[in-house]
């Protein structure tokens, strides 16, 4: 499997995207600080057809700082990529 990673950034919209190829095709998951990003939380998961999962957090926070691991995994094995958000406050008088 391959990883290709890319952040993105617009004001407080973070989005982190994950590039990869695996065959056969492989679930996808994503984790904040070793804790699984289920379907249920404020963030956007999208994954496509092609290999490419996105994961989007709407308004970042200091709580959202941390690190982030998108895993693959198929019958052949298992693969991640990790990506640190940090979050910057900046206090305007």
């Amino acid at each position: 499997m391959l990883f290709l990673v890319n952040t993105y950034s617009n004001n407080n919209n973070k989005s982190f995207s994950f590039s990869f190829l695996a065959l056969p095709l492989a679930e996808v998951s994503w984790d904040k600080d070793g804790e699984l990003i289920t379907t249920e939380s404020a963030f956007r998961i999208d994954y496509y057809g092609d290999g490419k999962a996105t994961l989007n957090i709407p308004e970042s926070l200091l709580d959202d700082q941390g690190y982030y691991t998108c895993t693959a995994r198929n019958i052949l094995g298992t693969c991640r990529t990790t990506a640190r958000l940090v979050v910057k406050c900046m206090f305007l008088k």
